[in-house]
């Protein structure tokens, strides 16, 4: 079991690492800021779009960003995404720690 936990750990790592690396720092504090709320056991998610995670008094909205081509590739091409496929554009790409890209 332990083992299985690790291996999660790392590919939320890998995730995470990699979503940093397409955004200014900026946006790196908002889903850093998202990330941390949505994984502590005391916040809530209130569900809308972009859903907002609440934790005490502090509330971090749902990191969505319309993707530049270069962007929306590295987001596809992570491990444990998962694509919504509209049928027509745009489609979503939706990391592990639901950050949204939306396709150029």
């Amino acid at each position: 079991m332990e083992d299985i936990e690790n291996v999660k750990c790392v590919k939320n790592i890998k995730s995470i690492i990699a979503s940093f690396s397409l955004h200014t720092s900026e946006e790196q504090e908002q889903i850093a800021s998202w990330i941390n709320c949505r994984n502590s056991p005391d916040a809530f998610i209130q569900e809308s779009f972009p859903a907002t995670c609440v934790l005490g008094e502090d509330r971090f909205k749902q990191p969505v960003f319309f993707a530049d081509e270069s962007q929306w590739q590295k987001c596809i091409a992570l491990e444990d995404v998962k694509i919504v496929d509209n049928g027509s554009k745009p489609d979503k790409c939706i990391t592990s720690d639901d950050v949204f890209y939306i396709e150029p």
